[in-house]
C-alpha cells in the first residue's frame, strides 16, 4: 500500500494555525499546554517589563520564550496530519527542550548572584549541547515516520535518550548548586529565598523531564502532559518569593500578578469539555486558587500596612518639619540678636586695648605687658571677625543680606590685597606672588563683600603654609575672571574636599592649629554665589598643597 493511501485510510483531520485540530483527541492536551504557557507569560512579562535592567528578570524571560516555542511545537505534533511537519517539529522540540534546562541554569545563577555562570560552566554547557545541535537533525535524532496504527509519530533515534540524560543532569546541577548557595548565604531570609527558588525550579524541571521520559518509554504521550504542570507549580514558588520577599526588584504590585494568574486558572477550564476531566481539573484549580488567594490576601494586607505606616511617618515628618522651621527661625533670631549684642562691646574693647597699648608705649612699659596687650588685641580682632561672619550668615539664611551694586576693578582690588599681605608672608618666610593677565576687569557687585572673600583665601593660605610659596593667579576669560590662590601647605585629604565649604567644618590643618571657626569658607562661597559666580577647591592630597578658585562674571 502506498503512503498516500495509508494517509487517506487514517482519515486524519486538517489543522488550523498548525495547533487547532480534531486530531487532538483530548481537551486535556490544550489545558496542559495553554495553562502553563499563559501563567509563565504573565509572570515573565510582569517581571521583565517591571524592571528590564535586572538580570534575573531578563534570563527568566528568555527561559519562558524557549518554553513557549517548545509548547507550540508540541501542540503542532498533536494537531498536524503532515508527516513532514511532524518530523520537522519533532526535531525542533528535541533541540529546544534541553535549551530550557540551560536557561534554567542561567536563571539560578542570575537569581542567587546576579551574574551569569562562570566561563568554565558555560563551556561545559556548550559541550553538552553540541551533539544535540549537530546530530538531532540527522538519522541519529529522527529515524523516520511511524504509520503503524495511524499514530502520527516520529521514530526517535538514540539522541533523544542523550537529551533526556543531560536534562536530568542539569536538573541535578541546579539542585546541587541551589543548596550550595543556600549553605553559603549568611542571612536567614536569603537562605529561605534561595531554598524556595531552588526547590520550585528543580520540581518543574524534574517533572518536565519525567513526563517526557515516561512518554517515550511507554509510548503514551498523554502521560507526558503531567510534566507540563510543573511550571504552574514553579510559578507558585515565584509568587511566594514576589509577595513575601519582594524578589526580582520589580516595580509592579504582586497583587496584580496574582489576580492575573487567577484569571488564567479560571479561564483555562473552558478548554475542557469532558465532564470527568472537569471534576479533576476543577479540584486542582480550586486548590491552586486557595493558595493564590491566601497569598493575595497577605499581599494586600502587607501593602495596606505599609501604606498606613508611611502615612503615619509622613504626618510625623510634617509635624517635625514644622517644629524644625520654628526652632530654626528662633535660632536665627537669637543668633542675630546675640551677635549684635556682642559686636558693640567687642568693638569698644578693641579701641580700649588700642588706647592701652599707646599708653604703655608712651610710658615705656615692660615688653611682657605690651606683648600681653597685643595678644588680647589680636584675639579681640578674631572675635569681631567671627561675630561679623555670624551676622552675615544669619542675614544670608534669612534673606536679609543686601549686596551693593557698584562698579569696580576686580583685578586692581586683588592686586592691592596681595600687596597688603606681602609683609605678613615675609614675616613667615614665605614668598607671595601674583601672576596672570594684568588687565582691568570691571564688574558690578559688592566690592566690600568680595574683598572679604579674597582676604579670607589669601590669609588662610599664608596661615596654614609653613614654607614655600603662595601664588595668586588672575586669568581673563570670555565674560569671566578667574582668581586662584595656590599654596604649598599641608594639602587636603580627598574625603574632606566635599565638606570643606559646610558650616563649622575645618580641615585637618585648621583642627591642628586650633585656628578659625569653620565659617569663613562657607560664607565666602555664599557671597560668590550671590554674585552669580562659582568657588571650588582642589588638592592632590595631604602634603601636596591646595588651590582655591573663584570665577566671577565681568563686563
Amino acid at each position: 500500500m502506498e503512503i498516500n493511501q495509508i494517509l487517506q485510510a487514517c482519515d486524519w483531520a486538517g489543522s488550523s494555525f498548525l495547533i487547532f485540530s480534531q486530531n487532538v483527541f483530548s481537551p486535556l492536551i490544550y489545558y496542559s499546554h495553554l495553562l502553563p504557557l499563559v501563567v509563565s507569560l504573565i509572570i515573565a512579562g510582569v517581571l521583565y517589563f517591571g524592571n528590564r535592567k535586572y538580570l534575573p528578570n531578563k534570563v527568566f524571560f528568555v527561559m519562558v520564550a524557549l518554553f513557549s516555542v517548545w509548547i507550540f511545537g508540541d501542540l503542532v505534533l498533536w494537531a498536524t496530519p503532515s508527516p513532514e511537519q511532524t518530523t520537522f517539529f519533532w526535531s525542533v522540540v528535541n533541540i529546544i527542550e534541553p535549551l530550557v534546562y540551560v536557561a534554567a541554569i542561567y536563571f539560578i545563577y542570575a537569581f542567587t548572584r546576579e551574574r551569569l555562570p562562570s566561563q568554565w560552566a558555560q563551556g561545559l554547557l556548550f559541550v553538552l549541547m553540541l551533539p544535540i545541535f549537530i546530530l538531532t537533525p540527522t538519522h541519529y535524532g529522527i529515524l523516520g515516520f511511524n504509520l503503524t496504527n495511524c499514530d502520527r509519530e516520529a521514530v526517535e533515534g538514540i539522541m533523544v535518550y542523550y537529551g533526556y540524560a543531560i536534562e536530568v543532569l542539569m536538573a541535578l546541577w541546579i539542585l546541587g548548586y541551589g543548596f550550595w548557595e543556600r549553605h553559603r548565604a549568611k542571612d536567614i531570609i536569603e537562605k529561605r529565598k534561595i531554598l524556595l527558588f531552588t526547590v520550585g525550579l528543580a520540581l518543574f524541571l524534574l517533572s518536565f523531564a519525567l513526563g517526557n521520559v515516561l512518554g517515550s518509554l511507554l509510548s503514551d504521550w498523554t502521560i507526558g502532559q503531567i510534566g507540563l504542570f510543573g511550571l504552574p507549580v514553579f510559578a507558585l514558588f515565584l509568587s511566594v518569593l514576589l509577595v513575601r520577599y519582594q524578589a526580582f526588584h520589580t516595580k509592579s504590585f504582586s497583587a496584580q500578578i496574582l489576580v492575573l494568574m487567577l484569571w488564567a486558572l479560571i479561564g483555562s477550564i473552558f478548554f475542557v469539555q469532558n465532564l470527568g476531566l472537569i471534576h479533576s481539573i476543577t479540584g486542582i484549580t480550586l486548590g491552586v486558587m486557595i493558595i493564590f488567594g491566601v497569598l493575595l490576601i497577605r499581599s494586600v494586607q502587607h501593602e495596606i500596612e505599609q501604606r498606613e505606616t508611611l502615612t503615619v511617618l509622613k504626618d510625623k515628618l510634617e509635624a517635625a518639619n514644622v517644629q524644625l522651621k520654628v526652632l530654626d527661625a528662633s535660632k536665627n533670631e537669637f543668633l542675630s540678636f546675640a551677635t549684635h549684642q556682642l559686636r558693640s562691646p567687642l568693638t569698644s574693647i578693641k579701641w580700649g586695648l588700642g588706647a592701652v597699648g599707646d599708653t604703655l608705649i608712651d610710658r615705656h612699659a615692660d615688653a611682657e605687658t605690651r606683648t600681653m596687650v597685643d595678644h588680647l588685641a589680636v584675639t579681640t580682632d578674631d572675635l569681631i571677625s567671627t561675630v561679623n561672619d555670624l551676622l552675615d550668615i544669619s542675614k544670608i539664611e534669612q534673606g536679609g543680606l543686601v549686596l551693593k551694586n557698584e562698579e569696580f576693578d576686580l583685578y586692581d582690588m586683588t592686586a592691592r590685597i596681595v600687596e597688603e599681605f606681602k609683609i605678613t608672608a615675609q614675616k613667615k618666610g614665605l614668598k607671595l606672588v601674583m601672576t596672570g593677565d594684568v588687565v582691568p576687569q570691571i564688574m558690578v557687585g559688592d566690592a566690600t563683600k568680595l574683598r572679604q572673600v579674597f582676604v579670607n583665601l589669601i590669609d588662610n593660605a599664608i596661615k596654614y603654609t609653613k614654607e614655600g610659596t603662595v601664588t595668586v593667579s588672575f586669568t581673563q576669560e570670555a565674560h569671566r575672571a578667574r582668581m586662584a590662590v595656590a599654596d604649598t601647605g599641608p594639602g587636603i585629604a580627598p574625603e574632606e574636599l566635599d565638606q570643606l565649604f559646610d558650616k563649622f567644618i575645618r580641615g585637618a590643618a585648621g583642627k591642628a592649629s586650633q585656628a578659625g571657626s569653620g565659617l569663613g569658607l562657607y560664607l565666602a562661597r555664599k557671597i560668590v554665589e550671590m554674585h552669580k559666580g562659582h568657588m571650588s577647591v582642589a588638592s592632590e592630597g595631604l602634603g601636596k598643597g591646595s588651590a582655591f578658585t573663584v570665577v566671577l562674571p565681568v563686563a
